[in-house]
């Protein structure tokens, strides 16, 4: 059961711009529990991604996939050196899907440990 004070609303004035919020209290102050962000462990993904004569493609797609939900989690482009990275994952299973136009598209698994980043090599292959 929810306590009175978690249902009412609270609003803020912050003064520096006249910016209003607005939440409701347990959205500021609540429970902790396993699904929290501020207590859940968090790893990240890094690799690159090549295409089938080993050359570094750049611009490619990349997105972080969950492996139980298959929800995309993430999207982010290869760089110049077709490098990519994901930043503060959950810890689980992923698969890691590429691909760019005209060259092909390639998918590795990867699994995300607590403070740990995961490397992945991703080869695109042809359609």
């Amino acid at each position: 059961m929810q306590s009175k004070l978690s249902r009412l609303w609270l609003v803020l004035m912050v003064a520096v711009g006249g910016l209003l919020i607005v939440a409701p209290a347990g959205a500021l102050v609540g429970p902790v529990g396993p699904d929290d962000p501020d207590t859940a462990q968090f790893g990240a993904v890094a690799g690159v991604v090549l295409d089938e004569h080993g050359e570094r493609v750049a611009d490619a797609t990349v997105r972080l996939v969950h492996a139980r939900t298959h929800r995309v989690v993430g999207t982010v482009h290869t760089d110049r050196e077709g490098r990519f990275r994901f930043r503060h994952v959950r810890v689980g299973h992923y698969s890691v899907r590429a691909g760019k136009r005209h060259v092909g598209t390639g998918a590795a698994r990867v699994d995300v440990r607590a403070h740990h980043v995961a490397r992945v090599r991703i080869v695109l292959h042809a359609p």
